[in-house]
């Protein structure tokens, strides 16, 4: 994950995601559990080669903290923090991001792993906060495979799982007008990250962990030469 060779010790942030919204999956897991498995791939990388893992672990109010350090032991605590969470409370993901850019001193990698279903103009100012600071940023959006693609989705009653709100609705019918919309949900993503040099992917959970993870290392490996 490093891209500076000549640092030492280089410090690696995991931010994830635990609101309501990444409780829900369609293929046997939810983005939540997808989440918490790449975020254990790459904290073993991290800390395989002697840099240090923290984690911030967030809903709604102050996220779960563990400070930054480079043990097998440690990544151990962090992964057993993310298997008893579970999903809930709204989403604060641009609140959560500003607080942790406040927090952290020395310059840091920073893995945001969340859907994030936000106010975008509000995370995007947030995550600003950390390129102001000289952090370097990689953004995982991790979404569900229904929620990329609606022209399946049967119709019926759907429950907003942060606010409990119900609503009676066809989604075949509203494809075209959802797809658009997403479209530009995405792609707002992806030009802010690009001006701020972040590094954004769009993750579906249909896709394996291990082979993202690989390929991603030496597509990062590949830019940084």
């Amino acid at each position: 994950l490093r891209q500076y060779q000549d640092e030492t010790n280089l410090r690696v942030y995991l931010v994830v995601d635990r609101s309501a919204s990444m409780g829900y999956g369609t293929i046997g897991r939810t983005k939540y559990e997808y989440a918490c498995k790449l975020a254990a791939a790459l904290g073993y990388i991290v800390v395989r080669n002697r840099d240090s893992l923290g984690l911030h672990l967030y809903a709604s109010g102050p996220a779960e903290t563990a400070p930054a350090r480079h043990t097998l032991l440690h990544l151990d605590h962090c992964l057993e923090r993310l298997q008893r969470s579970r999903p809930d409370g709204l989403t604060s993901t641009a609140e959560t991001l500003h607080r942790i850019a406040e927090g952290i001193r020395r310059r840091a990698l920073i893995v945001v792993l969340s859907d994030l279903m936000d106010d975008q103009e509000a995370v995007i100012k947030s995550l600003a906060h950390f390129r102001r600071q000289h952090h370097d940023v990689i953004l995982f959006q991790i979404l569900d495979p229904a929620e990329l693609d609606v022209s399946k989705a049967p119709d019926g009653e759907y429950e907003d799982l942060e606010t409990g709100e119900r609503l009676s609705t066809s989604p075949q019918a509203l494809a075209p007008a959802y797809q658009a919309l997403l479209g530009e949900f995405l792609q707002g993503y992806r030009r802010a990250a690009a001006e701020m040099r972040i590094d954004y992917r769009l993750v579906s959970t249909a896709e394996p962990v291990i082979p993202l993870v690989r390929h991603y290392l030496e597509q990062r490996e590949r830019l940084s030469r």
